[in-house]
């Protein structure tokens, strides 16, 4: 799975997406860019993005 901007940490059924910035919307900015493709790779591998189990943490 390449991404442009942002990380990401596989563990079985689990992902975490991150990134680090500037200021909140330069890193909203980053992550939302990079979506499609995660939840594309989802897709393809049979994995479903649960948006109810999913949480954001900003640390700063």
């Amino acid at each position: 799975l390449h991404l442009n901007d942002t990380e990401i940490d596989l563990y079985a059924d689990d992902a975490t997406q991150y990134v680090a910035g500037y200021n909140v919307q330069h890193v909203d900015h980053k992550l939302n860019g990079d979506l499609q493709p995660v939840v594309k790779w989802s897709e393809n591998n049979r994995m479903v993005v649960k948006t109810e189990k999913t949480k954001t943490m900003v640390i700063g």
